[in-house]
């Protein structure tokens, strides 16, 4: 996964004039090299993008939702406990890449 740090250098001036620049910069992003692969497969895409502030993008906390419902039947355990689970998972991958954003450095972070 790729954590967006909005700090780069190459997007200051978008994210200054613009709430969830590097979100919706990195969704376009998704959507064009993805999109097309996925609806040839029967698929939906949706980018699950985040910065490195912890600002996910609007279309990502729905399918949190969708799919710990799934889970919820499958793991017969109840549905916030899922919930939760997923955004642990998540949070670690997220603390680990913003680690290694810190360790590059703040422009090597796209």
């Amino acid at each position: 996964p790729k954590v967006i740090n909005p700090l780069n250098s190459h997007f200051l001036l978008g994210v200054s004039m613009t709430s969830g620049f590097t979100d919706e910069l990195r969704e376009h992003d998704k959507y064009s090299k993805n999109d097309v692969s996925c609806m040839e497969c029967g698929l939906i895409c949706v980018p699950l993008v985040v910065e490195v502030f912890g600002g996910w993008e609007n279309e990502a906390q729905p399918i949190f939702s969708r799919v710990a419902k799934k889970l919820v039947t499958q793991s017969k355990r109840f549905w916030p406990e899922v919930l939760s689970s997923i955004y642990c998972h998540l949070s670690i991958t997220l603390m680990c890449e913003s680690a290694r954003a810190l360790w590059q450095g703040a422009d090597h972070v796209q």
